[in-house]
C-alpha cells in the first residue's frame, strides 16, 4: 500500500513508494510534469505480511522510509548518482526504530532534526478476561532519534506486538500503570508489565484512543506539529475525524508523557451525521512556503 508521495526540498524530484521499492522521478514544478522513466533508490521491501510505506524526505538529503516490517529506516540520498545501485532495505541504512505498530506518519523536526512518528495501536486484545475493543489502547506519538551523526536513542524496540500503550487505566487494573505506560495483555515470566516498561520504548505521548493518527507535519519554526486524526466508526461511540496540533519546544513535545489533554483541535467536521462515507476524513498533510496547511481527505476525495 502506498501511503504518500514526497517532493524534494528543491522541488526537482518526486519520491513515490510502492510495496516492493522506492523510486525517484525528475519533476518539473513549473509544468507539473515528470519524466517518463524513474530511478529505483531502495529495493528488497516485499514481505508476506501487511505492507505499507510512507516516504518523507528530510533536510540534509536523507530519506526516511517506513515499511511493513514495522520499522523505520533512513537512507542518504546524496550518496546516490545515475550509476549507483539501489539501497537494499534489509542491508543498508540505519535502523531508527523497530517493532512499531503502523507508524504511518513520520517527520523530522526541522530545527533540531529529531525524528517523530505517529502510529495506530491494535484493535482488540484481552486482559483479565476483559476484551479491550470499545475502550481501545492509546495511539502513539513516538520520538526516535536525531537524523545526523548521533546514534542516541537510535534503533529502539517499541514493543509491538507484545507491549501496548495505555490510555484509560481502568482497563488493566494495575496501580503501577498510568496513561502512557506500556503493558502487555498476558503476564508471564518472560513478558509482563515490568519487562515492557524496562525493555521497550513507550510512546513519547499517548494520543486518545481510536483516533487513528495518519500523518504529522511541523511548522518551520518547530513550535507546533499538526497531526491528522482519521477517526474510527467501528465502535459504539464514533471517534471524530479532525486535525490537531501539539506544542513543541527545543525539539521536544511540551506535554508530559502521561498527559491525554494536550492535543489542540484545529478543525473538524461540522456535521458528523454523514460520516464516515461522505465527510472530511483527513489523511495526508503538507505545509507550503506561505505557511498554509494542506490536508487531503480520504473518503470525500478533496484537498
Amino acid at each position: 500500500m502506498n501511503h504518500g508521495t514526497t517532493l524534494s526540498d528543491d522541488c526537482k524530484n518526486l519520491y513515490p513508494p510502492s510495496s516492493e521499492a522506492d523510486y525517484a522521478w525528475d519533476y518539473d514544478a513549473g509544468a507539473g510534469t515528470v519524466r517518463n522513466s524513474n530511478t529505483t533508490i531502495v529495493i528488497g521491501m516485499s514481505n508476506d505480511d501487511h505492507t505499507t510505506q510512507i516516504l518523507p524526505v528530510s533536510k540534509g538529503a536523507r530519506n526516511l522510509d517506513h515499511h511493513g516490517h514495522s520499522q523505520i529506516q533512513a537512507f542518504v540520498l546524496a550518496n546516490l548518482n545515475s550509476t549507483s545501485e539501489p539501497y537494499n532495505f534489509n542491508a543498508a541504512g540505519p535502523l531508527l526504530g523497530w517493532v512499531l505498530q503502523k507508524p504511518v506518519g513520520v517527520s523530522g523536526e526541522p530545527v533540531t532534526g529529531l525524528v517523530y512518528s505517529v502510529g495506530n495501536s491494535v484493535i482488540e486484545i484481552e486482559r483479565n478476561a476483559f476484551v479491550i475493543q470499545e475502550y481501545n489502547l492509546g495511539e502513539g506519538s513516538n520520538y526516535h532519534c536525531f537524523l545526523n551523526a548521533s546514534t542516541e536513542n537510535q534503533g529502539g524496540n517499541y514493543g509491538y506486538p507484545l507491549c501496548y500503550a495505555l490510555s484509560i487505566t481502568i482497563i488493566v487494573k494495575s496501580a503501577k500503570l498510568k496513561a502512557g505506560s506500556h503493558f502487555t495483555s498476558s503476564q508471564n515470566a518472560t513478558v509482563n508489565d515490568d519487562s515492557c516498561a524496562s525493555e521497550r520504548v513507550p510512546p513519547r505521548l499517548t494520543l486518545e484512543l481510536h483516533v487513528t493518527p495518519l500523518d504529522i507535519v511541523f511548522l518551520p519554526n518547530a513550535t507546533k506539529a499538526y497531526i491528522t486524526y482519521h477517526g474510527n466508526w467501528g465502535r459504539e461511540i464514533p471517534v471524530e475525524c479532525q486535525v490537531v496540533a501539539l506544542d513543541f519546544k527545543d525539539g521536544s513535545l511540551d506535554a508530559a508523557a502521561d498527559s491525554l489533554t494536550d492535543a489542540q483541535y484545529s478543525f473538524a467536521n461540522r456535521d458528523t451525521s454523514v460520516c464516515p462515507e461522505s465527510c472530511f476524513r483527513p489523511f495526508g498533510l503538507a505545509l507550503d512556503a506561505a505557511g498554509h496547511i494542506w490536508v487531503a481527505s480520504h473518503s470525500s476525495g478533496v484537498l
